[in-house]
């Protein structure tokens, strides 16, 4: 768990809603950070795994897992907004499919720097 410094404002960040509650990722000093509502866990480099299903009714399940322990897991109903009608990638429309692939592997380096603000 992280506690937010109500000193220093979010410099970036992407959020959410989902059933009522806020999920997003800003960055910190120490790197990326997601929330859900008021709880917040730091997006460590090897230490995150994401994992996107889609169930059979349509809807996606995204979990968040750090150091073995799930930390997050939501259920949605992707909107199907489309925001650009040149795209077809859903990570444009998906918050979670958007995270997923910045927690992958190949990018992982790219998405923690991003979100890590230098002091």
């Amino acid at each position: 768990m992280v506690t937010h410094d109500p000193a220093r404002q979010p410099d970036r960040g992407y959020f959410t809603v989902v059933d009522g509650h806020y999920y997003g990722v800003f960055a910190s000093a120490t790197g990326p950070v997601a929330f859900r509502d008021a709880q917040q866990w730091m997006l460590c480099e090897n230490q995150v795994l994401t994992e996107m299903k889609l169930l059979p009714d349509g809807r996606k399940r995204f979990v968040v897992t750090i150091r073995n322990e799930r930390v997050l897991d939501v259920v949605y109903q992707p909107s199907g907004i489309v925001v650009d009608n040149w795209s077809d990638d859903e990570r444009v429309i998906d918050f979670f499919a958007w995270l997923r692939d910045g927690m992958s592997s190949g990018a992982l380096g790219q998405f923690v720097s991003f979100y890590t603000l230098s002091a």
